[in-house]
């Protein structure tokens, strides 16, 4: 498995984890499992033994399992109706049900069976599986919310617990998705970013280099002038003007202040370019390492 500070690096955090789980656990009106997150991605498989089809009106269900501080959300949320062993029913067999999709019924079961049930969903998918045959799969979900702190129970508060026992109970993040496809990914948008700060910065630099034209056409044209001003300079004593040589010290100081500008510059310039190599060095620093096991969030 690739180390947590590899991933780290790339702004991918480990998540694709076993977040809870139970191997046995009859069902009882609101018995309160574990308290999870939720996450884009998750999967929840388990055996339910049905011990018994729950009997009552039209309108009665009976709770299985159930994730979610209240009847809504229900992250999600299975139960049984009295009609769960009629085939060909509305309400047959295990009852599911998500925010942000419709209700679904799978195939019909009966008292002493039990069936292997599995629910996978990311925010644009939703697949339930029994007995490992997929008998629910949407494509075009409209995706949940991600709260965190989610209680999850084996019968919940507000409905009757079924008469039946949860085997192997496994919980899963799957938010890392394919670590493989999400680093390549990540590299790619860390890459485009590099890519834009370089093409910025090369019309810094490019702004630059035309200044320091500007200034070396400058500095020529001060420089002739300097060369004329000791010219004057040179004539004989009796023709000699004091405001001339005033003016030649002129340009010889504004050529000194060209040069000092121009130092500047290419002191800046150098700056700039430092300052935008030093986050890639950083990047590159150590990165304290950590044990998966201790690693209970992702990043962004």
């Amino acid at each position: 498995m690739l180390s947590f500070s590899l991933l780290t690096f790339a702004g991918i955090a480990i998540a694709d984890r076993i977040v809870y789980q139970n191997e046995e656990v009859a069902c009882s009106k609101s018995k309160l499992l574990t308290r999870i997150d939720i996450t884009d991605e998750m999967s929840f498989s388990m055996d339910i033994q049905v011990n018994k089809i729950p009997v009552g009106h039209s309108n009665y269900w009976e709770s299985i399992f159930h994730c979610g501080a209240s009847n809504y959300p229900r992250l999600p949320s299975i139960f049984m109706h009295p009609d769960a062993d009629n085939e060909g029913r509305a309400f047959q067999g295990f009852w599911m049900t998500i925010d942000g999709d419709k209700n679904v019924a799978s195939p019909v079961v009966h008292s002493g069976e039990t069936h292997r049930l599995e629910v996978t969903y990311t925010q644009s998918s939703l697949v339930y599986k029994m007995n490992g045959e997929v008998f629910y799969n949407n494509q075009q979900y409209k995706g949940h919310k991600t709260p965190s702190n989610q209680p999850c129970y084996a019968g919940n508060p507000w409905y009757n617990s079924a008469k039946a026992v949860i085997h192997n109970l496994v919980i899963r993040d799957l938010s890392s998705g394919s670590l493989e496809e999400r680093l390549n990914a990540k590299i790619a948008q860390n890459k485009r970013e590099l890519d834009k700060k370089i093409a910025a910065n090369t019309g810094k630099f490019d702004n630059a280099i035309a200044r320091i034209d500007a200034l070396e056409r400058k500095m020529k044209n001060v420089g002739k002038a300097a060369s004329s001003a000791q010219s004057v300079g040179a004539m004989p004593e009796d023709s000699f003007n004091g405001y001339e040589l005033a003016d030649a010290n002129k340009n010889l100081l504004v050529y000194c202040l060209v040069i000092f500008n121009i130092g500047t510059i290419l002191g800046c310039i150098s700056c700039l370019y430092w300052n935008q190599k030093a986050p890639a060095k950083g990047y590159k620093s150590v990165i304290p390492q950590y044990e998966d096991e201790d690693v209970k969030e992702a990043l962004a």
